[in-house]
């Protein structure tokens, strides 16, 4: 199916459909039309988030009607909750029941590709907040954009699970300024003045449900 027709045929009348739907477990935003909406209208979403529905960033809603997509994840044995309801799919508990037969059998080819190493996968940081600008994120009142800071995980996990160690690169760059540079070693990563250890980079991504690059 063409996707952008399923955009159309996914969404109600209501315009803040293409910005935000409200699941079961999370507040879900499109960050790509999020990023065009007033500060205003940034602020009356992400008020709109309590403690049993956070916040739950993603690039858009396209990427979560990718059937490709869904089906790997599926195959991966990966959490695909978020993507089911999002779709309207439900499955039968017979269906629920052979998903989970065929576990055993995905582990064991699983098992064949290597596991990102985290330090310490249980442990959480109070250091990082979201703010309705950008949408960003925000640590020890310096911001940095979600896909700027999801490419950033993106390089130092590769580095981390025993990649090549990239080489330093500036991000945020314009006609007035050279922007940050970006330093990634084996235990922490470095955005301008801001130094943020392994840890808490590895948390951020638990966070905000990102996966390890691998390979």
């Amino acid at each position: 199916m063409d996707q952008k027709k399923a955009v159309a045929e996914t969404t109600t009348d209501n315009p803040d459909d293409r910005i935000f739907r409200r699941l079961s477990a999370v507040l879900l935003i499109s960050s790509d039309q999020f990023a065009r909406q007033s500060v205003t209208k940034q602020t009356s979403i992400i008020a709109l988030a309590t403690p049993t529905q956070p916040v739950r960033f993603v690039p858009n809603f396209l990427d979560l009607m990718n059937i490709k997509r869904l089906r790997d994840r599926l195959l991966d044995g990966k959490d695909i909750e978020i993507e089911l309801e999002f779709n309207g799919i439900e499955f039968t508990a017979e269906e629920r029941a052979a998903m989970r037969a065929f576990l055993p059998v995905l582990t064991k080819l699983n098992a064949k590709v290597p596991a990102y190493p985290w330090l310490n996968p249980a442990e959480e940081f109070a250091c990082f907040e979201l703010t309705s600008k950008g949408p960003k994120i925000r640590r020890n009142g310096h911001d940095i954009g979600v896909k700027t800071a999801k490419s950033v995980w993106e390089r130092a996990s590769k580095y981390w699970a025993g990649g090549k160690k990239p080489q330093s690169y500036y991000i945020g760059s314009n006609y007035y300024s050279n922007g940050h540079n970006v330093v990634i070693t084996e235990t922490q990563v470095s955005i301008g003045c801001q130094t943020i250890p392994r840890a808490e980079v590895e948390y951020l991504a638990r966070w905000q449900n990102w996966e390890p690059v691998i390979g």
